[in-house]
């Protein structure tokens, strides 16, 4: 090559280098690319005045304690605990059998006051039948997928010595940010995330679209061409290993000491990819559904009325000796 056409083809990259520098420079100024990605992201935005970012970040967002609110006639309370409900107190009384629930909105109550969640009517249940005997404690959480909620009962396990932990794993995929939160440090943290939330992703991908957030936009607008119509794009099955996984270690660490048992409400199913040691029991409502019942005891978000008939079944179930390692 001439010395001449070798001049221009510096002097070419150099301009090209000059102008994706000010490009950049103006994407870190506007976050560009963050505004490109924030729609693509998945929020839980249900009951949000009762909710705080938590500072544990496979939770991402918990109940905020001692929050409460009213949503169109529906109380919601928030114990001391960070738990929905009435007030309780960590330290467990002699004799009691503490029972912690741990699931998304079904079991939170998304669609009922405090009173008419299937864990506060199962107290109330068993305090008439057995004063003394049980404390029920609602860990739900709107939105919550099954890594949020093992962590959830982890957390449980942890804090507050349970005898028995309910797993309601009625949910799948890509886990909510809380709405407001800012997104990045997430991403930072865990560059695989963009994997979890993004349709086109290549991997290994995570850490030049943090250093290089021009090439970040570009990425990010791939996947707004990439999103099916209205948005709806849950990655159930990208999230099937990860979700798995999580349930085995929490399994694996916290039994024999803590009795685990699963529940699944009458629409729902367990994933094929969780395995579930023999001993583990499974109480599948839709094998208890009444005779004659409507399509209202199917809804993930049922009436108080529905809930009741949860309460009246996980009773028989607890008093047929779960805890004492009954199926």
């Amino acid at each position: 090559m001439s010395r001449p056409r070798s001049r221009l083809w510096i002097l070419v990259l150099a301009e090209v280098a000059a102008l994706l520098a000010v490009v950049e420079v103006a994407v870190r100024a506007l976050d560009l690319d963050g505004r490109i990605l924030a729609p693509l992201l998945y929020y839980a935005t249900a009951d949000f005045e009762v909710h705080r970012v938590s500072a544990d970040e496979a939770l991402r967002y918990e109940l905020r304690p001692g929050a409460s609110a009213d949503f169109g006639g529906r109380r919601v309370s928030v114990n001391a605990l960070g738990l929905r409900g009435a007030p309780a107190q960590s330290a467990k009384a002699k004799g009691v059998l503490r029972v912690v629930f741990a699931g998304g909105s079904n079991t939170y109550g998304a669609s009922v006051g405090d009173s008419g969640t299937y864990p506060a009517q199962l107290q109330a249940r068993l305090a008439r039948r057995r004063p003394g005997r049980y404390a029920v404690w609602n860990a739900g959480v709107s939105a919550y997928t099954p890594i949020q909620t093992v962590a959830a009962a982890r957390r449980a396990v942890r804090d507050w010595s349970p005898d028995l932990v309910v797993l309601q794993l009625s949910n799948c995929g890509r886990r909510a940010f809380l709405r407001g939160d800012p997104t990045r440090r997430y991403f930072e943290r865990d560059p695989d995330l963009f994997r979890e939330n993004l349709r086109v992703f290549p991997r290994g991908l995570g850490r030049a679209v943090l250093n290089w957030r021009t090439l970040g936009a570009l990425v990010f607008g791939v996947n707004h061409l990439a999103m099916p119509p209205g948005g709806d794009w849950n990655n159930c099955e990208g999230m099937r290993e990860a979700e798995a996984a999580a349930l085995a270690r929490f399994l694996t660490d916290v039994r024999p000491a803590t009795r685990v048992a699963v529940l699944i409400y009458p629409a729902g199913a367990l994933d094929s990819a969780m395995t579930l040691p023999a001993d583990v029991p499974v109480l599948r409502l839709r094998e208890k559904l009444p005779k004659g019942h409507t399509t209202a005891y199917l809804k993930p978000h049922p009436s108080r009325e529905v809930y009741a008939w949860y309460a009246q079944t996980l009773e028989e179930w607890l008093e047929s000796g779960i805890l004492a390692g009954g199926r």
